[in-house]
């Protein structure tokens, strides 16, 4: 406690914390028991007081936060760094004929190609351009994999460079010709000038055989255009438009950019990007068997990474010869004296602490995780082959001590006085923050991590900046990222960056992460690792600890048999966070009862939390969890001061703030340098979808780059170039956002002031007064000019956030629910459990008003996230009666989701159609559609109708269905006694559905026609022909079995059905037994021709049982069509019965190396027989 006299310094007092807890009561007790003149005088002193005591809170709660900025302003940091001396950095200079990959000028671009040039080492030439400066930022750090080069390894990059430079101009000019192709003599000229490229770029050492087969693609397409000139100089010319596409593609092939790309992918792919050749006095910093010196380049080798060095003085290292590799030096930003010097003062903030905390950290094996990171790190500086990269993926689940494992790690590697590593800890919802507010730093950094610490330290310790530089620089950096998932609208780009730079460049390196979420693709190649859950054994023994043995014992068969489980089948209280807040709960509810679910126990722990912090008042707690709710919108977990404005006018104005919302939305983006990225929210500038705003979801680059655009509606632009968009250069809707809502914070201010009751005034001031002191429980303040703060720790944010949803008022901006990425997911979670009222809320919050929801092609995001979404609209619908999720490729883990959240929903309709919804999911989704008393129709299906037992005629063609539908129908068509007439052609029912239906057709007493199939007639034998379309699996099922019993049948087109492998197998052994012919080819066909028609493996399958049928057909053709392995193997043993066909052409069939044996095998040895592939 601190005195605080005018005229005289801070003083300290010396006072308990239980003292000054109980000093109001112990004076307020002193003047009870002093006298007093007058009677009355007692009970207005002590009323005097009080408020003397009300004043001077109020009064330091103002006061210490300016004394605070003063001081931070002012004061030196707690452990002062030493003063060092530290020179500019020397400028990176190479030897003349060193190979570099630079990063690309433009924004998303590939690496570029170049060699230096002059003596100096400062000037590179480009291998598809102009001359550049050298400088380290702008060359490509990615050293892995790792091969050691040797002697002379440069020399093939070397006089490719130069090749490919002077073929730069014909291979643009040869690009220019291929657009003018109105002749066949204009088209072989084409194709010969693209020989002469191709056989220079053939003398190209690196890239000879990517050059040659580039040659070759370009001839087989000039020859194939050729043939179509002379067969098509009548008529319709849509086949040679086509080819000649083909054509100016493969023309692409041998442009400079790919040619200048396929000499990178072999830099990369020798083992040798990381690989330096340094100008004779380039100055370094060494590691050599004393330690890590200075030195600098006396001699650069002619054998291999050779160089000769002179140590600085004082280092007390004599000259010597140093083969240098990526973990063994760097170019030199700090003299090692300065280095060390700044080491030893790193200042390391340890983060968490509670008992939670400490407790994962007592489960946790830092020594052991620290010392794999030090193996990692050891085995590197042998310089021998590396392939992989030495990297970690820690994931835990929330508030599991992931952020005190790494805190414990950076604790240990200080304490290690045999590291050489220097650990460096970056939150990502801090790089998440710089990211946003200064993208030009991040996009001309060699790496994040360098860029991050530049902005936070290079103004204030340059010193610093440049020490942690060169740690980098040497790869002598342990790299912690704490936090993903916390990354919000970055997390794509961080985690890419994290993967595609960070781990190439050599790192040691750890991440840590929820695993909601994780792109397992993209980290396959990290180390991955999980903290373990707390055992019952640990669990207990920390209640023991935390309430003694007696109370501990009362609380677990709650703990043992009761508590709430996670989705995985875990207690929650392996989760430290969780068995603390249990522990909490208990406490306070002694006698009441203890929570059901996890979100209970958030809400009595939260609230607890908030009681015990003073914060009272109805109007607090409203704003805190609005301003909760607002962080999470923004996918943020740092709050700046704009957002407690916009949380406060969200709760009394909303119709203010979402006009001043929609402004910004729709309001030009700020300019931006750089060129389109896939992920970026751009504008259309021009043509059918002008003005329309999306995300590139595809990109395609050839000599030019191109996109496609998904807008909002789920909708696809055709290919744009880059002149066709404006880019806002972030990633999503909710990005561009938040910008556009910054530059309006003065608006957002002025409608508070304009609008808010006094009551929230109140409350919003006292929310910033207090935060600026750490005396607001579940927030912390992080910055005080401007203001920052976040939530204790996210988990609470993601409770209030789930909780604003479930109440009226609420309003979404932004990407809506069925859109939501991982950084929800733990929200929506809780949020299920806190009943229907989520869902209605999801509902509201993102503007459903009607009865009706059409998000047919609107899903996407993270599925796990976006399926709990969906369960929870289903389950608590509201007035919601007709949902649609049409073409959103649905599939079984997403029909489990749905199926228990029908059992209590008011929809009367709802479309799952043309899904991926297979097995034992689309058997339990049927299940429970059929057990759903309000459901009236399935994607079509008129499940009420049906039950109604009238309906003698069913259309359902062609409406997406598969099988779920199929399972519905079959069981109602059991209810259905007069049904004469069902068609189901042209969907996609197949596996049980598909089984199922046909059982039921076939048993049916009333169907004449299925699908077309006259089952009436067939059972009759009345019928020699017949031609169907679209019939599908069910379809075949059926008919396989009515063909049994035909004898008059001869021929049955079945071609183009929608067939499965298995179906049309089991109609092609029919068809073979009984002489039926099932392609619709009539036996007395010679010339066959199929080419391009779209035919799949079963249509295949069904041609080969033909064949073996035909006794005169001597020439057919399948080219141009995706029969596959199957379908060709088909063919192959058709071939072996059929002797007769001596042409068979298979090109373009997708029928891979397999089925192309299986054919040729087939014709072996067969004279004059001629295969064209």
């Amino acid at each position: 406690m601190l005195q605080v006299r005018s005229g005289h310094s801070l003083e300290p007092v010396d006072l308990s914390a239980s003292r000054l807890e109980m000093r109001v009561a112990d004076v307020i007790a002193r003047i009870e028991g002093a006298t007093f003149t007058a009677g009355a005088d007692k009970a207005i002193v002590i009323n005097l007081y009080k408020k003397f005591v009300e004043r001077i809170a109020v009064a330091l709660q103002r006061l210490l936060p300016k004394m605070r900025a003063s001081h931070v302003a002012t004061a030196a940091p707690p452990e002062p760094l030493p003063q060092v001396d530290a020179p500019a950095a020397a400028p990176l200079r190479l030897a003349e004929g060193q190979p570099l990959l630079l990063l690309s000028w433009d924004a998303g671009g590939g690496p570029r190609f170049g060699v230096v040039v002059d003596a100096t080492g400062g000037r590179v030439a480009v291998a598809g351009g102009d001359d550049v400066e050298l400088s380290y930022d702008r060359c490509s750090q990615a050293v892995l994999p790792w091969r050691p080069p040797a002697a002379g390894w440069e020399a093939a990059f070397v006089g490719d460079a130069r090749a490919l430079r002077d073929l730069a101009e014909p291979a643009r000019r040869l690009a220019d010709d291929a657009q003018q192709m109105e002749s066949e003599s204009a088209l072989r000229a084409v194709g010969e000038r693209a020989r002469e490229i191709a056989h220079s770029v053939v003398r190209c050492q690196a890239i000879a055989h990517a050059a040659r087969e580039a040659g070759g693609a370009v001839q087989s397409c000039v020859d194939a255009a050729a043939a179509l000139f002379r067969e098509q100089k009548q008529g319709d010319r849509t086949q040679l438009q086509a080819a000649l596409g083909k054509v100016r593609e493969a023309v692409e092939r041998l442009q400079p950019v790919a040619l200048e790309a396929m000499v990178t992918t072999a830099l990369r792919s020798s083992g040798a990007s990381g690989a330096r050749r340094y100008a004779t006095g380039q100055p370094l910093t060494v590691r050599t068997a004393g330690g890590w010196r200075d030195a600098d380049v006396a001699t650069v080798g002619a054998d291999g990474l050779c160089h000769g060095l002179t140590f600085l003085e004082g280092s007390g290292e004599p000259p010597a010869t140093l083969t240098l590799h990526p973990w063994n030096h760097a170019p030199r930003e700090l003299p090692q004296v300065a280095f060390e010097a700044l080491r030893q003062c790193v200042a390391i903030s340890v983060t968490g602490g509670a008992a939670a905390e400490a407790e994962a950290a007592a489960i946790s094996d830092a020594h052991s995780l620290l010392g794999w990171l030090l193996a990692q790190h050891g085995a590197q500086l042998e310089g021998r082959t590396m392939e992989a990269p030495r990297a970690a993926l820690l994931t835990a689940g929330p508030a599991s001590g992931k952020t005190t494992l790494l805190s414990q790690v950076v604790t240990l590697a200080l304490q290690d006085e045999h590291t050489e590593l220097v650990p460096i800890l970056v939150k990502v919802q801090v790089l998440q923050q710089r990211l946003l507010d200064a993208p030009d730093a991040f996009a001309s950094a060699w790496n994040y991590i360098d860029a991050y610490l530049r902005l936070e330290h290079e103004a204030s310790r340059p010193a610093l900046y440049r020490m942690l530089r060169q740690a980098m620089m040497a790869r002598r950096a342990l790299l912690l990222l704490d936090g993903l998932d916390e990354a919000g609208a970055k997390r794509a780009d961080i985690e890419l960056h994290v993967v595609e730079v960070l781990a190439p460049q050599g790192h040691v390196l750890l991440c840590t992460s929820r695993p909601a979420g994780v792109d397992e693709a993209r980290f396959a190649a990290f180390r991955r690792l999980e903290l373990a859950p707390l055992s019952d054994a640990q669990q207990e023994r920390a209640l023991e600890q935390r309430l003694g043995a007696e109370r501990a014992a009362a609380l677990l068969p709650y703990v043992r048999d009761t508590v709430p489980r996670d989705d995985k089948g875990q207690k929650v209280t392996s989760n430290p966070l969780m068995l603390s807040m249990v522990a909490s709960v208990y406490e306070l509810r002694q006698g009441i009862g203890m929570p059901a679910t996890v979100a209970e126990l958030y809400a009595t722990a939260s609230d607890a939390m908030l009681a015990r912090g003073g914060v009272a008042s109805a109007e607090l707690l409203r704003l805190l969890q609005r301003i909760f709710f607002e962080a999470h919108v923004a996918q943020r977990r740092l709050i700046e001061d704009r957002q407690l404005d916009e949380a406060a006018l969200g709760l009394e104005a909303p119709e203010v703030l979402a006009k001043i919302r929609a402004e910004a939305a729709v309001a030009p983006f700020e300019p931006f340098g750089g060129r389109p990225e896939v992920g970026h929210y751009v504008e259309v500038k021009y043509g059918e979808h002008k003005g329309k705003r999306g995300v590139i979801t595809t990109d395609h680059e050839s000599r030019h780059k191109y996109y496609k655009v998904t807008f909002a509606n789920g909708t696809e632009s055709d290919w744009l170039k880059p002149d066709e968009l404006r880019s806002s250069g972030l990633a999503g809707e909710t990005a561009v956002l938040q910008r556009a809502m910054a530059a309006r914070a003065p608006a957002v201010r002025a409608a508070c002031e304009a609008r808010l009751s006094v009551a929230l005034r109140t409350a919003l001031r006292t929310v910033r007064e207090r935060v600026l002191v750490d005396a607001l429980p579940l927030l912390s303040l992080v910055q005080f000019e401007p203001l920052q703060l976040q939530s204790s720790h996210l988990s609470f944010q993601e409770y209030f956030a789930a909780r604003a949803l479930c109440e009226e008022g609420t309003k979404l901006s932004g990407t809506p629910p069925w859109q939501w990425p991982a950084w929800w997911a733990n929200a929506v979670e809780l949020g299920a459990q806190m009943g229907d009222g989520f869902g209605r809320g999801l509902l509201r919050a993102a503007g459903v008003t009607g009865s009706t929801l059409d998000l047919s092609q609107k899903l996407s995001g993270d599925p796990p996230t976006v399926r709990r979404v969906l369960a929870a609209v289903v389950a608590g619908a509201g007035k919601l009666r007709t949902l649609g999720l049409s073409q959103n490729k649905l599939d079984a883990e997403d029909a489990r989701a749905l199926a228990p959240a029908l059992k209590t929903t008011a929809l009367t309709s709802l479309s799952v159609a043309n899904s991926n919804i297979v097995g034992e999911g689309a058997q339990q989704l049927a299940t429970a559609v059929l057990s759903s008393s309000s459901l009236e129709v399935l994607s079509g299906v008129p499940i009420k109708k049906l039950r109604a037992g009238k309906l003698t005629k069913l259309d359902l063609k062609g409406k997406g269905l598969g099988a779920t539908e199929g399972i519905v129908l079959a069981e109602l068509m059991q209810l259905s006694p007069v049904l004469e007439n069902l068609s189901v052609a042209n969907n996609n029912i197949d596996g049980e559905g598909a089984q199922h239906l046909a059982r039921v057709v076939l048993s049916s007493a009333s169907l004449k026609v299925f699908s077309e199939i006259p089952i009436k007639k067939i059972r009759a034998d009345a019928l020699t022909k017949l031609d169907l379309r679209g019939v599908g699996v069910s379809g075949a099922l059926v008919l396989s079995d009515l063909l049994k019993f035909s004898s008059a049948l001869k021929s049955c087109n079945l071609l183009k059905n929608g067939l499965d492998v298995e179906s049309a197998t089991m109609l092609a052994k029919i068809g073979a037994e009984k002489g039926i012919m099932l392609s619709g080819m009539p036996r007395y066909q010679t010339v066959a021709d199929f080419m391009g028609q779209g035919l799949q493996p079963a249509d295949a399958i069904l041609i080969a049982s033909d064949l073996r049928l035909m006794a005169v057909l001597t020439t057919l053709h399948l080219n141009g069509n995706n029969i596959g392995a199957e379908g060709a193997k088909a063919i192959a043993e058709a071939l072996k019965v059929n002797a007769v066909l001596t042409k068979l052409w298979l090109g373009n069939t997708n029928m891979g190396d397999a089925g192309e044996q299986a054919v040729r095998d087939a014709v072996k040895g067969r004279s004059g027989f001629k295969l064209k592939l």
